[in-house]
């Protein structure tokens, strides 16, 4: 037994050295997915004080920023539900083409113009509606 274990750290440590460590030193990674409670209860956010999004629950948001951290984005941040509205009718016009998705939100389904607009109704609801389809919604 005493054999097998060296066995496999000398084969760990002759890979480590051959193709280094998958990892650069330094960079953050995040392999955390939560599975996360559907309840609502909403998180409202900024990544850059300009902007606001607005997450289902606290798991939504962490899933969310683990995966920023993994494509080395700065993470969303908890801010004040009346600053974040304010923000929202701040914001520009969402363009004005057609690029239809369906979200769904409990056991609604609704077809947005595009992805800008279902994220404004969003931020000016509280309905968190998450992407379900590119195009309109079916049935």
């Amino acid at each position: 037994m005493k054999c097998s274990l060296f066995l496999v750290f000398l084969l760990i440590h002759l890979c480590t050295l051959l193709f280094g460590d998958s990892q650069a030193e330094g960079q953050k990674r995040c392999n955390i997915a939560y599975k996360c409670s559907t309840i609502p209860k909403p998180v409202w956010t900024t990544t850059n004080g300009l902007s606001c999004e607005v997450f289902r629950n606290q798991c939504y948001l962490n899933n969310e920023n683990c995966q920023r951290v993994n494509r080395d984005e700065p993470e969303a941040r908890e801010i004040d539900e009346d600053k974040c509205r304010d923000l929202c009718k701040s914001a520009p016009p969402c363009p004005t083409e057609d690029h239809p998705v369906c979200g769904y939100y409990e056991d609604e389904r609704k077809t947005f113009p595009s992805e800008c607009d279902m994220k404004k109704y969003v931020c000016e609801t509280a309905k968190t509606f998450d992407l379900l389809a590119v195009g309109k919604c079916k049935g």
